[in-house]
């Protein structure tokens, strides 16, 4: 029965995480993106390194994703706690993400390290 559950509280966790925004994954690489509380800022030094789990921390719920050419992506809408973050980035990396389609599908495919399978979380339309 506790393996069950646990399984059911993975499950949640990944069905929440789903709904992160990840539309800065571009060939499984997030690490040339920089974050910012702010569009406008004066120099690139202003920017902070983004890591896979700040898209997941709560912290940084509201960032801007910018890349290197200082494009700017959606913000960061994560909601996890320092902690769940951090262990979930370290079980958890994401092969596939599609962000939203002209009708707002979205689909994200995560790699269970742990377990070593594929799961794959849709959210609902927006």
């Amino acid at each position: 029965m506790k393996e069950k559950i646990n399984e059911l509280r993975d499950y949640a966790e990944l069905a929440q995480a789903s709904y992160f925004n990840f539309d800065y994954i571009k060939e499984q690489k997030a690490l040339e993106f920089k974050i910012s509380t702010t569009r406008f800022f004066k120099d690139k030094s202003e920017l902070e390194k983004l890591e896979y789990f700040k898209a997941l921390y709560a912290k940084y719920n509201g960032y801007l994703i910018i890349d290197n050419s200082l494009f700017i992506y959606p913000k960061l809408n994560g909601e996890f706690s320092e902690i769940q973050a951090q262990n979930f980035s370290k079980r958890y990396t994401i092969k596939f993400h599609q962000p939203n389609t002209f009708s707002g599908f979205s689909a994200t495919l995560f790699y269970d390290k742990e377990k070593d399978k594929f799961i794959i979380g849709f959210r609902g339309t927006e």
